[in-house]
């Protein structure tokens, strides 16, 4: 049977927890960073989510079976609709409320360990439907990542042509690689265009779609023509090179069914960890290998935005 390690992931910490703004320079930085730590905290948040659940449900009805008992009452195991405790029943089980909100943050995190993620493990074995949630919802925290990563590196880049040195903005004008402009961007289109790229080069760039950030090769084409910069070394360091990983995962993940195929196999030769997977396998998801591809967003995000602040504020003109 497949182990999902669901501990394994929901008990492990972001990266740098903490990491603010104030670790960098650049204050038109705090918004693109701000974003990009939110949304990674949503999706760590969330995969958490089964297990305080089952932590919750089993604290109130441990206090429910509880203050039923010490009154004479009979525990109902009718499960068709939810019931709220009568006052006078409710009022037993304040002991215990009270005791559990007075806990301390290490007290909950020992629950949230031996209680929640027990019974999302120990359900995992036995309940398919679970099985299948569980999957689903490793599969979102993979999509999620990548879009938190693809984000943070449009808004990065656009922010960073917008606002930086004029020789960024030169070195994009002069490229001939950017993107052919959309076919249907016409006079009219041109006449509504949000961004003045006259102020805005960047955004203008972005809108009319002579740049796009929704794949690896791009971010790193449109990164090294405005930086004059061989990203690859830094792509591959940042947690192992994953970020390559978590772009395949989530290639296979929207357009081919969770299935691999040949791309998906070629992308994640260089790691050992996905060497037993062949041709047209549905992609087994774990906690592990889904905490090494989250962090790798969360990792490289930090690092491109520890260049673009040296861009935008160079150490030497603090």
């Amino acid at each position: 049977m497949h182990d999902f390690k669901y501990r394994v992931f929901a008990t492990a910490p972001i990266p740098n927890w903490g990491w603010e703004l104030k670790d960098f320079r650049s204050e038109s930085l705090r918004d693109v960073s701000d974003a990009f730590l939110a949304n990674i905290i949503r999706t760590e948040t969330f995969a958490k989510m089964p297990a305080y659940l089952s932590l919750m449900v089993q604290r109130n009805q441990s206090w429910t079976d509880y203050a039923i008992a010490k009154t004479g009452g009979e525990i109902n195991p009718n499960i068709r609709e939810y019931r709220e405790l009568p006052p006078e029943v409710a009022k037993f089980a304040k002991p215990s409320v009270d005791k559990f909100v007075s806990s301390s943050r290490d007290e909950i995190l020992e629950l949230f360990d031996n209680v929640g993620i027990k019974y999302v493990e120990r359900t995992l074995e036995f309940a398919e439907g679970i099985r299948v949630s569980m999957q689903a919802l490793l599969s979102t925290v993979v999509l999620e990542s990548w879009t938190a990563f693809e984000t943070l590196a449009s808004d990065l880049w656009v922010t960073a042509v917008d606002k930086g040195p004029k020789e960024v903005r030169l070195r994009v004008a002069n490229s001939s690689r950017l993107l052919k402009p959309d076919d249907n961007i016409g006079p009219k289109e041109l006449l509504d265009a949000e961004h003045d790229p006259s102020s805005n080069y960047g955004s203008s760039l972005r809108e009319l779609g002579r740049v796009s950030f929704q794949k690896l090769d791009y971010i790193k084409r449109f990164y090294s023509i405005a930086f004059d910069y061989n990203f690859d070394k830094l792509f591959n360091e940042a947690e192992g090179g994953y970020i390559t990983a978590l772009s395949a995962f989530r290639n296979v993940l929207i357009h081919n069914s969770s299935k691999a195929d040949k791309k998906f196999l070629k992308q994640v030769e260089p790691f050992p960890d996905f060497k037993q997977i062949a041709k047209d396998d549905s992609l087994a998801l774990d906690g592990e290998t889904v905490l090494k591809l989250r962090n790798s967003a969360m990792l490289l995000g930090q690092e491109l935005i520890k260049f673009v602040d040296n861009i935008l504020t160079p150490k030497a003109a603090i």
